[in-house]
């Protein structure tokens, strides 16, 4: 099995695949997180027009303390998938990115972290990129092809010319105040009272009767 190390490498890296990833290759890397303005790092493979495999490694500066996996298709990235991220800053790790059948394997420290399926042929990768937060004592390729003619030498990049996954984060919502509604007072409409007059009646006439013949008498 062909085995190409990279010791201490400058951090971003840029390391060149050859002929692509073979099956049951892997790679292995011993570092540990750093404190820095990425909040975490990225790991890639790469191909000339897109990234099959992006695992962004966030330790919850941002947001959610997380290992994102995404790719990049005809330049849009697409949906994210979370797993658990047992990293911590300043602890040493052991990382290991497997190719599998129709996926990738993830392991660290010998724990089965995640997998990702392939969203292109492996053999089209021709590069494996690190970039953040990140201090790295070594990369280990195992059953890569060995390009002779760059004599084993990794590529160290100051910048990377790739577009940034979308950060998921999870939105406040902040509830917007309701709508004031003005309640309609009653209208009050002035309705003239009747003028009352005190109505004045006279005198009950008081009819006496004697016999046949009736008097009249006024009290």
């Amino acid at each position: 099995m062909n085995i190409r190390i990279i010791e201490k490498p400058t951090i971003p890296l840029n390391a060149p695949i050859c002929k692509g990833i073979k099956p049951h290759s892997s790679i292995e890397i011993v570092g540990f997180v750093t404190h820095g303005s990425q909040g975490g790092f990225t790991i890639e493979y790469v191909k000339p027009n897109g990234t099959p495999f992006h695992m962004s490694i966030r330790m919850g500066v941002f947001g959610e303390k997380v290992i994102a996996f995404n790719f990049l298709k005809r330049g849009k990235w697409h949906k994210e998938e979370h797993h658990h991220n047992p990293l911590l800053f300043g602890e040493q790790f052991l990382l290991k990115i497997s190719n599998e059948h129709h996926k990738y394997d993830i392991h660290i420290n010998g724990k089965h972290i995640a997998h990702y399926h392939h969203h292109s042929c492996p053999k089209k990768v021709n590069s494996f990129l690190i970039r953040g937060d990140i201090q790295v004592s070594s990369v280990r390729f195992n059953n890569f092809h060995i390009d002779k003619s760059q004599n084993n030498q990794p590529i160290f990049i100051q910048q990377v010319a790739q577009p940034q996954p979308q950060i998921i984060t999870t939105a406040t919502v902040i509830p917007s105040a309701p709508p004031m509604i003005q309640q309609a007072q009653p209208v009050y409409q002035i309705v003239p009272q009747p003028q009352i007059y005190p109505q004045l009646y006279g005198q009950p006439e008081i009819i006496v009767m004697d016999g046949y013949h009736h008097h009249h008498h006024h009290c």
